[in-house]
């Protein structure tokens, strides 16, 4: 499962490897009534799907990287919530939504992942209640380090303003967190407004000179149904979670993940 600001989405992984995108639910301005209602309706969900009589008693989560960095207040009201629809909640991953996508489009395993040299990722959240930037660095050993997050609940698609200072306004804001870098070795673009086309446009702006990749990120990946922006994250959670039941946990489907 994936929470963004008033949404949710939910994806379920099988054992021969397929992830599959399975529902879109939208929430409620009130919070905790919406994670109780939002999580009910993923899991109902989720539940219809595989056929009906399955029982889902835990499910992978991830949250927006600036929400999994707040105070254990966000925390506590999807633990209730969980435990109000019938999941087990066991912290066990630090799994922000952004995170979660660059792993799924990588298909990194729990396990680390060697590389040549460390890159820089930036992850663009594009929705119609916000606009979020988070830029990380993964080093030779597969270890991931936030490096700048900017988000702002004021530039999100619902706020579009006539003229080009909101447009602006995002690209002058992506240009700032990417200073803190030379070049992006991967851009990942979430949310449900991430295909506009004058987003695009304007994160490729921003981006002149620190990112030239022509098939990933922008062009390439972003148009593949298995990497969706609404649904990259949940299908991440679904996944990881189906690899730490391998782990024999004692548990009859997925992990609830909190990020800390």
């Amino acid at each position: 499962m994936d929470l963004t600001l008033d949404y949710g989405t939910v994806a379920v992984s099988f054992p021969n490897g397929t992830v599959v995108a399975v529902a879109r639910v939208e929430g409620s301005w009130l919070f905790a009534v919406f994670s109780i209602l939002m999580l009910h309706t993923l899991k109902a969900s989720a539940e219809a799907f595989l056929d009906g009589n399955t029982r889902v008693t835990a499910a992978g989560i991830t949250v927006p990287r600036s929400l999994s960095s707040l105070d254990s207040y966000y925390e506590q009201v999807l633990r209730k919530a969980a435990e109000n629809v019938g999941l087990e909640a066991r912290p066990a991953f630090d799994m922000a939504a952004e995170i979660a996508s660059y792993m799924y489009s990588k298909g990194l395993d729990i396990s680390p992942l060697l590389l040549d040299d460390q890159v820089a990722v930036l992850a663009v959240d594009y929705s119609r209640q916000s606009f979020m930037a988070v830029l990380f660095l993964v080093d030779e050993f597969g270890l991931l380090k936030t490096v700048r997050i900017d988000q702002s609940f004021d530039l999100g698609h619902h706020f579009l303003r006539p003229g080009p200072e909101h447009w602006t306004e995002i690209r002058q804001r992506l240009q700032t967190v990417v200073s803190q870098t030379t070049e992006i070795s991967q851009l990942i673009l979430l949310g449900d407004r991430a295909k506009n086309q004058t987003f695009i446009r304007t994160v490729q702006e921003a981006l002149a000179g620190y990112y030239t990749a022509q098939n990933d990120g922008l062009q390439g990946n972003q148009e593949s149904e298995d990497f969706d922006p609404v649904f990259i994250a949940a299908k991440e959670a679904a996944r990881l979670s189906a690899r730490l039941l391998d782990h024999d946990w004692g548990l009859s489907s997925s992990v609830l993940l909190f990020p800390a």
